[in-house]
């Protein structure tokens, strides 16, 4: 007997409880009047009847058989219903029941005589659901013998599942795979495992990455951020999202400049640095903001984007570092930061007028540093 799981439950058992009622129900009608229910069991070779698809699945031949059936069906119930909520759980259980039993009475419908009844087919496909949805999940079982010693312990889904299976497989071979009640067992095993896989695949079932693909995959024990990175449809989600908000953002940016905003643009851009840490603004108009606020005579404004500049392109280092140089030394007489700007440029690698420049900006802040030789440079530019 099974009392309970681990397994993350979110739905009260509302169909499974009335479905073990309504067998129950049944059992007890059929007790007092046989005749009255008998020809709603599952007949075979005499035709389809659909109302026996759905009737069969709430009638049992015994006591035993419906105690066994009853507490297999809470046990799997519990992890399925417990995950979708009572009306898709009540849709997929009679699915389940009235596919098998369609297709049974189908298949027999050359025999001369024969039946069958039970949830037998129901509760199989709700383990093959529980197995797809579950399968690292514990299942807290209660074995009693001798009368009265009681055994309690643990077994994974995936593991009372395919004792359940194999046990069917092996009996169903030694009788030579003939229409049985382990073979109805089996086409309501092979139905769950469609229903359990779409309803996965669908996402309309949550299964926090504990679904048999996912531990099959090793999601099970990644962090968020690690299930995220390795998911391709939200990186693609993703991308275009960045694509779309990038594009945006240069457009904004764009338009900014092109009213002589160059400090509201360049705060644009770094908002979207914040936003998106793979945010990149486009080279020419890392430039154009420089260039605009040059103009506008934003000197100490132009300091942060030229230093990006430097660290980011290569194409204008040396104009951009000897601009950024010159207004070190003059806007801001900060000579300490101005010779550690110079101090990376190769005098071979500049032409006659920016080598003027670079000894006047060289000259200009050591003479600044004579006066001020207690100032320092902040930053490696």
């Amino acid at each position: 007997m099974i009392t309970g799981t681990d397994a993350p439950i979110y739905h009260y058992p509302v169909t499974t409880i009335a479905f073990i009622v309504a067998c129950c129900v049944v059992f007890a009608a059929a007790l007092a009047n046989p005749e009255s229910i008998a020809p709603y069991a599952l007949e075979y070779g005499n035709g389809l009847h659909p109302v026996q698809w759905v009737s069969s699945n709430f009638m049992h031949a015994g006591f035993g058989h419906l105690l066994g059936n009853m507490l297999a069906l809470w046990s799997f119930g519990l992890v399925v219903e417990g995950k979708v909520g009572w009306w898709r759980m009540a849709l997929v259980a009679l699915g389940i029941g009235v596919v098998q039993c369609a297709v049974e009475q189908t298949m027999m419908l050359g025999a001369e005589e024969g039946g069958s009844l039970g949830a037998s087919s129901i509760i199989f496909g709700l383990m093959a659901i529980a197995l797809i949805w579950a399968p690292s999940n514990n299942m807290d079982c209660v074995y009693i013998y001798y009368g009265f010693r009681v055994c309690e312990f643990q077994m994974t889904v995936a593991s009372l599942v395919g004792l359940f299976v194999v046990l069917e497989l092996v009996v169903s071979f030694f009788s030579g795979f003939a229409m049985s009640s382990q073979i109805l067992h089996l086409m309501g095993a092979a139905l769950g495992v469609g229903v359990g896989i779409g309803l996965l695949k669908t996402k309309l079932v949550d299964c926090e990455n504990w679904d048999a693909f996912s531990v099959w995959a090793g999601r099970h024990q990644m962090t968020r951020e690690e299930i995220l990175e390795s998911d391709t449809e939200y990186q693609q989600k993703r991308a275009e999202k960045i694509e779309s908000e990038s594009a945006g953002a240069v457009a904004q940016i764009t338009q900014l400049l092109h009213d002589g905003e160059a400090l509201f643009a360049y705060r644009a851009h770094e908002q979207m640095s914040r936003r998106l840490p793979d945010w990149v603004l486009p080279e020419e108009l890392l430039l154009k903001i420089i260039h605009t606020l040059h103009k506008n005579n934003q000197w100490a404004d132009s300091i942060k984007p030229m230093a990006e500049y430097l660290q980011k392109f290569t194409s204008r280092q040396i104009p951009v570092r000897l601009k950024l140089a010159q207004v070190l030394v003059v806007k801001e007489e900060n000579a300490a930061q101005a010779l550690r700007v110079l101090a990376k440029l190769a005098a071979d690698q500049l032409d006659a007028k920016q080598k003027d420049l670079y000894r006047k900006l060289q000259a200009g802040a050591k003479e600044l540093q004579r006066r001020n030789p207690y100032d320092v440079a902040e930053h490696d530019w």
